[in-house]
């Protein structure tokens, strides 16, 4: 009878910890939330620049496009628009709680305009 005791004690504790911890854990997944798939159809008018990718932090981000646009003046200084933009959202949810957005990540294909110039 001691013993039976003790182990269902002992298995009590177990499920205690185990219950603990995967409350406290979470999952983070990635998921498209858009993708603006929109190329330009002349490509005489343009020339490919690259690929150019932001992670913004939605508590502080503000920009969006405005910033995935400054991201690609940067990496290629001739850029002046950006296409094909795709939008990723990193969601987080805990045991108890819903999905939420915590970042968003934008990648998209800068391009340099001939007639621009």
């Amino acid at each position: 009878m001691r013993n039976n005791k003790r182990f269902v004690s002992k298995l009590v504790g177990l499920l205690f910890v185990l219950v603990v911890l995967v409350s406290l854990s979470s999952c983070m997944t990635a998921r498209p939330v858009a993708n603006n798939a929109a190329f330009p159809g002349d490509g005489s008018k343009y020339t490919i620049l690259g690929r150019v990718t932001v992670k913004l932090d939605l508590a502080k981000s503000g920009g969006g496009y405005a910033e995935l646009l400054e991201a690609a003046k940067k990496q290629y200084p001739n850029a002046d628009d950006v296409v094909n933009v795709i939008t990723d959202a990193q969601y987080k949810k805990g045991l108890f709680s819903g999905p939420s957005m915590k970042y968003v990540t934008l990648s998209g294909i800068a391009i340099d305009y001939k007639e621009v110039k």
